[in-house]
Formats: structure tokens, C-alpha cells, sequence
């Protein structure tokens, strides 16, 4: 039940990260409409409603989906090495 908990966890951490950063990478070009500018937006500026573009917000959804990835490596490295110590722990008695 607690792999497939985790499990779970990494995986839908995993798809919004993979998320973000296709979002911050690849933004479709809008033309001008009385609530906005031109311009490239993102999915994440569409949903907030912002008037125009900004980095600022691009940034931060490389930044968190680059964090939730290092988090997901993380994660795997310690629950590999709990496993590992489990083992031996296991194997020495």
C-alpha cells in the first residue's frame, strides 16, 4: 500500500513538472483582443489573466518544474538507499 502511495505521488509530481516546464518552453502567439496584448503566452499567464507576457512568470515555471524534478531524484535516492540498508540490515541478522 506505501510503494503504491508513493508511487502515485512521484508520478503526478512527476507529470506537473514535465507540465511546467513544457509550459515554460513553448507559448503560442495571440493576436491583439481587447483584454490582451500580443504576444506569447503561456497556459499558466492565460489561467492568471494577465494583460501581456512576462518572464517573470515563465521563470518561475522553469525554476518549480526544474525543483519538483530534483525532488523526484531525490526521493529516488532515498528510498533506494533505505532499501539497500533494509537488505542488509535483514542479511546481518
Amino acid at each position: 500500500m506505501r510503494l503504491t502511495l508513493q508511487t502515485t505521488i512521484v508520478l503526478v509530481v512527476g507529470v506537473v513538472a514535465l507540465w511546467l516546464l513544457n509550459d515554460a518552453m513553448t507559448f503560442m502567439l495571440y493576436a491583439p483582443s481587447p483584454e490582451r496584448q500580443m504576444g506569447c503566452y503561456t497556459a499558466v499567464e492565460l489561467w492568471l489573466g494577465v494583460t501581456e507576457p512576462h518572464d517573470s512568470i515563465r521563470q518561475t515555471e522553469l525554476f518549480s518544474g526544474l525543483s519538483l524534478l530534483a525532488a523526484i531524484v531525490a526521493a529516488a535516492v532515498m528510498w533506494a538507499t533505505r532499501r539497500r540498508r533494509r537488505g542488509k540490515m535483514t542479511a546481518a541478522l
